[in-house]
């Protein structure tokens, strides 16, 4: 009767935690950001890719908990690093923010879910630093992000 109690409690769990996980799909120029605050498998994920290059190749860099690439600092605010020893970002000479890959030490990503365009789109700002220690920022609206959910409602 324990096991039962407690995998009832395991599964219920695992539920709340599912559900609370938020999806955001983010794009600034020819850059795609996908952002996902927990997976099972590898904690908080961030994606970047090149919406310009075919299916296959699009995907520049891929930040992850799991192999200590990615922070989630808060819920809507991330904080990758970029480590070229990985080869889910080993592709150094790609182009992200006007920068090579092989030249960024960090992306800091905030996404602001108060500040919606009207159309269920929210603001969000990223903060590149260079391993040279400089940094670029985008400005308020330049990058817009919208919830994986509605990304796949306006697909259909």
């Amino acid at each position: 009767m324990k096991k039962i109690i407690v995998s009832v409690a395991m599964i219920a769990s695992l539920a709340v935690s599912v559900a609370q996980a938020q999806e955001w799909v983010c794009e600034f120029d020819s850059t795609k950001i996908r952002l996902i605050d927990e997976t099972r498998r590898e904690g908080a994920l961030m994606i970047l890719s090149d919406t310009r290059v075919g299916y296959g190749n699009r995907t520049i860099a891929k930040f992850s908990e799991a192999n200590g690439t990615l922070d989630l600092q808060s819920e809507d605010h991330y904080l990758a690093r970029v480590d070229l020893r990985f080869s889910d970002s080993g592709r150094g000479g790609e182009y992200l923010f006007g920068t090579r890959l092989n030249q960024i030490e960090t992306i800091r990503m905030m996404v602001n879910p108060e500040l919606q365009d009207g159309e269920g789109g929210h603001s969000a700002t990223v903060i590149v630093h260079k391993r040279n220690g400089s940094a670029s920022r985008t400005e308020q609206g330049e990058v817009r992000c919208i919830t994986a959910e509605l990304a796949r409602q306006l697909e259909e």
